[in-house]
């Protein structure tokens, strides 16, 4: 699947040293190697949230959300919020 969605990026981006820095920490806090760098890279973009189907990811972002810089959620759930939000 993802080969497929790569068609469409028009541009590749390094990861910076930050991203790796802080990718580094969010492992040593318990986060997987690759979750601990889409979780850095968000950050390091300024996305508000980060959106996963990996339940242990989200559960391990959920009991650090409070040291995270960026909201990691289910992308049903929040689609959910966002349009009970909208219609409100």
């Amino acid at each position: 699947m993802s080969d497929h969605l790569a068609v469409f990026a028009t541009t590749r981006e390094r990861v910076s040293e930050v991203a790796q820095t802080r990718a580094q920490e969010l492992e040593r806090l318990g986060f997987k190697a690759l979750d601990a760098l889409h979780v850095a890279c968000a950050e390091a973009g300024g996305a508000d949230v980060l959106l996963t189907v990996d339940d242990r990811m989200l559960a391990k972002a959920q009991g650090l959300k409070n040291k995270l810089r960026v909201r990691v959620e289910n992308p049903i759930l929040w689609m959910m919020e966002v349009t009970k939000h909208d219609a409100s």
